[in-house]
């Protein structure tokens, strides 16, 4: 007997008029009528001809025309069916999630910003990357929503990555990436199979996707680790800081040669936000620094730099990891 498999945890057209050219016989001459039918001949062969041109171009606007316009670069998706048909009989949500895990691995070790049939992407405009590096965060199957239908399971999920990488302009670069994925798994006498790519979705399930918490040790880790994330951006001696730091592009600074202080204390007055579609922390406050560098010429120059922060932090096994410390 089949059984219903509970959810793990987790414009205008232009239009081109051609006219027919139109003979006026002037006198009653056998040479003048000759004339005419020639004419009306070659008339009939050019409005052919056109109507062969028109034909090209038009199929060439049907084709071509939605790319261009971006249309057709994303096929509008259907909605997720909820609760789905009876699963098959031995499907575990396990089995399902395999090859789409299988897949997600494979799109980490991607060595490109853009990698295809693949849910993240970064653009960097017409600049190069160059030593890409992503990293998968927690676990993409976590909360993943599952409905089966038409011998298919339709799966929906959040997965959190990361890349690091490097530009000739900018130098190294750091993204922190929050996807809605969605991927769709045949089910066929007990074999799991995945089928096209694992790709970036719009659609939301029904019921919200909800991660694993994280524990009360985990949580109580988190101070420690947001204030050894601030020594370990302040320590890189450069401005602006790292790209994992708070960012302050407003205030034009450029130095590779810089002396950090704390102005206070980071973690005095904080809010801890537990991000279940996500499984991550939100941890917020505020800091205040004292930078001291030399400019091109060698000038010494004293910043001050201040304002509300919050550092998105990992709890993915028993790591607590901040992953970022973002200017608010």
């Amino acid at each position: 007997m089949n059984s219903r498999q509970q959810q793990p945890g987790r414009a205008g057209r232009d239009q081109i008029q051609v006219q027919n050219a139109r003979v006026v016989n002037i006198n009653n001459g056998s040479s003048i009528k000759d004339a005419g039918a020639e004419a009306a001949q070659s008339a009939q062969r050019l409005g052919s001809k056109n109507k062969i041109l028109i034909g090209i171009a038009v199929g060439l606007v049907i084709i071509v025309g939605p790319f261009l316009s971006g249309k057709g670069e994303q096929p509008k998706e259907v909605s997720f069916i909820e609760p789905g048909d009876r699963w098959p009989i031995g499907a575990t949500w396990q089995a399902i999630a395999a090859p789409i895990r299988a897949k997600l691995d494979s799109c980490a070790k991607a060595t490109v910003v853009n990698p295809i049939t693949c849910p993240q992407s970064v653009d960097t405009g017409y600049v190069q990357a160059r030593g890409v590096h992503w990293d998968i965060i927690g676990d993409p199957i976590d909360g993943a929503r599952f409905s089966f239908h038409e011998g298919r399971f339709d799966v929906i999920g959040n997965a959190v990555m990361t890349v690091r990488y490097q530009t000739d302009y900018d130098g190294s670069q750091f993204a922190l990436q929050m996807m809605h994925y969605r991927a769709t798994v045949a089910w066929d006498n007990g074999r799991p199979t995945l089928e096209g790519s694992v790709g970036p979705t719009k659609v939301k399930p029904k019921t919200p996707i909800k991660k694993q918490a994280p524990t009360a040790a985990a949580m109580n880790q988190t101070r420690a680790a947001v204030v050894q994330a601030f020594v370990d951006c302040l320590n890189t001696r450069r401005v602006p800081l790292a790209p994992t730091c708070p960012q302050d592009p407003s205030n034009g600074i450029t130095s590779k040669d810089a002396k950090w202080t704390f102005d206070g204390n980071p973690v005095q007055n904080t809010i801890s936000i537990v991000d279940t579609a996500w499984g991550l922390i939100r941890f917020r406050g505020d800091y205040s620094f004292q930078v001291s560098y030399r400019d091109i010429l060698s000038l010494k120059h004293s910043e001050a730099m201040s304002g509300k922060y919050e550092a998105i932090i990992s709890t993915a096994g028993s790591e607590v990891q901040v992953l970022q410390i973002v200017k608010r």
